[in-house]
């Protein structure tokens, strides 16, 4: 008996964290939900770089401080590049969910995984520059929560990308991003302690999230 209650609790903490074996339709709808979520996140990029576009515009470009084309593409290239891929995976979730193209799982996957590579870059980078103007890192904390919440990956993965890429943001900012004074080395400790809080927060959502939607993926009437 206690070796079955012992099996029955190691095999519900496998399947917590991800390391059951799903069958494939468990694996479809696990799929076709980050493809629905892609379309959300598609569209949603879409919006705000439009609205990017337009302010950058106004704020750059009919005041005359880029005033050529070639300087305009060179210091928005970052919005294009996060719009065109938006457009993208708009386009393909929608031909995908309908049936429109072929339903395959690699490149479903391969696509969302850039496309979520692209948006967490674009978050890198324009909250690098924000953290050296003394403002927050609200764009890169953002791509991260659209990344780990809309987009639910295994729990095992999502705690080593989430670990990985939280360390690795803080580290770079201290090391190689002065702050607004001009100094390295200036993430404070406590600043550190609440982006640890915030990410083990963020993990928690996501192993709650997998979870339903695994519960969901085993319901026969969902599959």
């Amino acid at each position: 008996m206690d070796n079955k209650n012992s099996n029955g609790i190691f095999k519900k903490i496998l399947e917590i964290f991800g390391f059951n074996k799903l069958s494939e339709e468990e694996k479809e709808f696990h799929r076709d939900a980050n493809v629905r979520s892609t379309l959300y996140l598609a569209a949603i990029t879409i919006i705000l770089e439009t609205l990017m576009i337009i302010r950058f515009v106004r704020k750059y470009v009919l005041t005359g401080i880029y005033n050529t084309f070639s300087l305009f593409m060179e210091k928005s290239a970052s919005y294009w590049i996060l719009l065109s891929t938006g457009i993208i995976m708009l386009v393909y979730s929608l031909l995908y969910l309908k049936n429109k193209i072929p339903r395959s799982k690699y490149m479903s996957t391969f696509l969302t995984m850039i496309f979520t590579g692209i948006c967490m870059y674009f978050g890198w980078v324009v909250s690098a520059s924000d953290y050296g103007k003394g403002r927050m890192i609200i764009c890169f904390m953002t791509m991260v929560i659209y990344a780990a919440c809309l987009l639910i990956w295994r729990p095992y993965i999502s705690i080593i990308m989430l670990s990985a890429i939280g360390a690795s943001y803080i580290w770079y900012l201290n090391n190689y991003v002065p702050n607004i004074d001009g100094d390295l080395n200036s993430v404070l400790e406590a600043d550190r302690i609440n982006y640890t809080i915030y990410f083990i927060s963020l993990i928690t959502v996501v192993i709650s999230i997998y979870a339903q939607r695994h519960s969901e993926a085993k319901n026969p009437q969902s599959l």
